[in-house]
Order: structure tokens, then C-alpha cells, then sequence
């Protein structure tokens, strides 16, 4: 969080991945849903006194704007990559946590960083 706010890019920080900005994130692969709002305390109420004002969230109200995470940068294995590449160049182990690339078979078209939603995949040119 704290790289978030201070805008720390990737390697930065140790375990940090880096900041995934909204403009790179393909918002046609998630539902669009409403954000959650706190309840507040009637103006008169607080007026009256020093009672807090945002009420906060019930655990079904927070499970709910949780749910609302785009998890950028995070590879949750919806295996967009995998189903959109034309060469069938990429396995993935969602149990190992692992994901390769098959580099024999890859054109380099890009479809997989394309077809990502989370900005997770990238296309480099090889050094």
C-alpha cells in the first residue's frame, strides 16, 4: 500500500510488483458494480455532537467493495492468456503457481498481453 501511495515503481521496493495504472487495466473482462456507501450520520445528528459521522461498513458491505478489487498486476490465473494465444505457446500450473512460455512455438503477436486483464503479461524485446 505504501508504495501505492508514494508511487514507487516495480523493484523498488522487495515484493513490491509495481503500480498497474487504471488506463492499463482491459475493464471489458470484469462486471461493472456499484461502490458501496457508508452510511452517515444525519447533518442535524452531527451537529449536535461529537459522534463519528461515517458509520464504516457492515462484513457483508466490505466483503462486497472487496469484491470490487480489479487485482492488478496480480495473476489470478483466469487463463485469458492461455484460451486467446493462436500458437498454443503458454501453460499454466494455477497449483505451482507457475507460468510459462513456450518460446519455440510464441510468433511474439502479443495476443496474451492483449487479452490480459490485470496488465499481468507483457511484451519485451528480447536483449
Amino acid at each position: 500500500m505504501e508504495a501505492y501511495l508514494l508511487g514507487r515503481e516495480k523493484g523498488d521496493w522487495p515484493g513490491v510488483k509495481g503500480v498497474v495504472s487504471f488506463d492499463r487495466i482491459n475493464t471489458l473482462f470484469f462486471k461493472p458494480s456499484r461502490r458501496v456507501e457508508m452510511k452517515k450520520l444525519p447533518r442535524k445528528a452531527v451537529l449536535k455532537g461529537f459522534a463519528e459521522v461515517n458509520s464504516g461498513f457492515s462484513p457483508e458491505e466490505a466483503r462486497l467493495s472487496a469484491s470490487r478489487c480489479f487485482s492488478c498486476g496480480t495473476c489470478n490465473y483466469c487463463y485469458n492468456c492461455y484460451f486467446f494465444c493462436p500458437e498454443g505457446a503458454i501453460s499454466l500450473d494455477p497449483l505451482r503457481q507457475t507460468k510459462e512460455v513456450d518460446l519455440g512455438h510464441c510468433k511474439g503477436c502479443g495476443t496474451c498481453a492483449k487479452s490480459c486483464p490485470r496488465n499481468v503479461v507483457a511484451m519485451k524485446e528480447a536483449v
